[in-house]
C-alpha cells in the first residue's frame, strides 16, 4: 500500500465513478483501475461493489476510506511542514568584532537578525582586527568587523554595506 494507490482509492470512493475519479488525477482509466486493484491485493479484500452504472464501497470499503482520507491529510502536512522547515534559513555562523566597535549597536543588530532567521545561531567573538583577519584567512570566522585602517586588509575581504 502508498499513499498514490491510497489517493486513487479515496477519489473513486468520494466520487463514486471510475472515469470521473480517473479525469481529475490525470491518469488512465485502466491506469487507476489497475491501482484500485493493486491495493485490494496488496489488503485481501474487495474494496469496491463495481456494477455497469455505479461504484459503491464495501464494509471493508468504508472503513479504509475513513483511515485512507486521515492518512493522505496527515502526509500533506507532514511535506507542508518539512517544505517550511527546508525553506527556513537555518544553521550557525561565527561573527568576529573589534573590541572598541562603537558604530553599530551590536545588540540591536543581532537582535533583528535573529526575529527574522530565528534557526540561525551565531558565535561572537572579540578580538583585535589583525586576529580577526587572520580568522577570517583560516576559516575560524565566517564574517568581521574591523576597523577601516587595517593592515593587511586583502581586498577579497573587504564588504562595505551600511547597517540600518
Amino acid at each position: 500500500m502508498d499513499s498514490r494507490k491510497l489517493a486513487h482509492f479515496v477519489a473513486v470512493a468520494e466520487l463514486g465513478h471510475f472515469t470521473r475519479a480517473a479525469e481529475i488525477l490525470h491518469v488512465s482509466q485502466s491506469g487507476l483501475s489497475a491501482s484500485i486493484r493493486a491495493l485490494e491485493n496488496d489488503l485481501g479484500c474487495v474494496l469496491f461493489e463495481r456494477t455497469t452504472r455505479s461504484v459503491l464501497l464495501t464494509a471493508a470499503g468504508r472503513v479504509l476510506h475513513e483511515h485512507a482520507s486521515s492518512i493522505l491529510r496527515e502526509i500533506t502536512d507532514a511535506q507542508n511542514s518539512l517544505k517550511a522547515l527546508s525553506d527556513c534559513v537555518a544553521g550557525s555562523f561565527t561573527l568576529g568584532l573589534v573590541q572598541t566597535l562603537t558604530v553599530v549597536d551590536v545588540p540591536a543588530v543581532l537582535a533583528q537578525f535573529h526575529r527574522r532567521y530565528p534557526r540561525v545561531e551565531v558565535t561572537l567573538t572579540e578580538a583585535p582586527s589583525s586576529d580577526l583577519l587572520t580568522g577570517v584567512g583560516n576559516g575560524q570566522l565566517d564574517l568581521a568587523y574591523v576597523a577601516l585602517g587595517s593592515k593587511a586588509l586583502p581586498p577579497e575581504f573587504v564588504c562595505v554595506e551600511k547597517l540600518r
